[in-house]
């Protein structure tokens, strides 16, 4: 009983709970039949799509959550009080947003009524938003789980824009107040103080004023355990992996041919900085491996804020299905023989 008692085993037993039942409800699904739901058909540009499946229809939407550059042009030209207006806006409509979903996943309460109470004049223009919710407002009530889907990519909409107005508002404050700091300092406060940095940063920081006996009691929690934790978030980042794969067909044999080409060019440069360097055999393989690895937890937000334009759903499919494959089966093996080929 007093194993159960001990806060920190309370909280870390409670963590993985909630791990293991996201990676459940993420299968339970492929193995369990559903009723078959009605498709529905929407206008997409010039065209009119069928979707039959809500994956299929989250998936699509991921194209349209980055920032046009038409609109990143027009952002420059606003003014500090309409920028600060911008950034209020979509706080609040995020808030709303944020509300009728939950009231949806907590109490079953339909999107629909929701969103037509809060009116489609609030959501963009920006690829074709607010054409597309009013005719997800036409659609019958067996269909609001698309309208849930859409409202859930719109907020990753949002938040490229609230990064995207910030990170302008900051350059324009640093130009009218004469100071000296280049742009990228807006984008380097956002890299820094992002979660996956700060917690890494403050891990190191805590183990290292512990040093090796303060850590040995808690060891268990933090060494044993990282495996079974890692397994679970391997597990749900291949399931996100998998529902966007389609990213990959769509967008041509290009996105594959960098996602092989670049780490092999990464990987080379790294081995030959190393043997430069003069590290040994396998030092100068890991500096290679390390260069010719691709991130997947703190690159893919740092970009996002750079090039808000860019699309986001494209970078979990190339790095988990296509560069950390193709690293596991051929690329360290190569890595590793080219260092001893530079070695002699």
């Amino acid at each position: 009983l007093s194993y159960f008692c001990n806060p920190l085993n309370f909280v870390i037993l409670k963590a993985i709970k909630a791990h293991a039942i996201r990676a459940l409800t993420s299968l339970l699904p492929r193995f369990v039949a559903r009723r078959q739901l009605p498709p529905i058909e929407l206008p997409w540009g010039s065209d009119t799509l069928h979707f039959s499946d809500v994956a299929d229809f989250e998936f699509a939407l991921g194209a349209r959550t980055g920032v046009l550059p038409a609109r990143l042009h027009e952002l420059m030209q606003r003014s500090g009080a309409e920028l600060e207006a911008e950034l209020q806006g979509i706080g609040n409509l995020d808030q709303r947003i944020g509300g009728i979903i939950d009231a949806k996943d907590g109490l079953g309460q339909l999107c629909g009524p929701a969103i037509a109470h809060l009116g489609v004049s609030v959501f963009s223009k920006d690829y074709e938003w607010r054409g597309m919710f009013a005719r997800l407002l036409e659609l019958p009530p067996d269909c609001d789980h698309f309208l849930r889907a859409a409202l859930i990519q719109y907020r990753h909409y949002l938040s490229a824009r609230l990064s995207t107005v910030q990170l302008v508002t900051d350059m324009k404050a640093s130009a009218a107040g004469g100071n000296a700091a280049p742009p990228w300092a807006g984008l380097l406060r956002e890299v820094m103080t992002g979660k996956s940095v700060v917690l890494l940063l403050g891990g190191l920081a805590i183990g290292a004023a512990l040093g090796p006996d303060g850590v040995k009691p808690v060891a268990p929690w933090f060494f044993d355990l990282f495996k079974g934790a890692l397994c679970l978030f391997m597990l749900e980042l291949g399931l996100v992996t998998a529902r966007q794969l389609g990213a990959l067909r769509a967008s041509g044999a290009f996105l594959v041919a960098f996602g092989i080409f670049m780490p092999l060019l990464s990987g080379v440069i790294g081995a030959a900085l190393g043997v430069l360097l003069g590290l040994s055999e396998g030092g100068a393989t890991m500096l290679a491996v390390l260069a010719a690895s691709a991130s997947y937890i703190a690159a893919p937000a740092a970009v996002r804020v750079a090039v808000p334009q860019a699309n986001p759903g494209l970078s979990l499919p190339i790095v988990l299905g296509v560069t950390f494959p193709f690293n596991l089966l051929a690329g360290f093996p190569l890595y590793h023989a080219f260092v001893m080929v530079l070695k002699g």
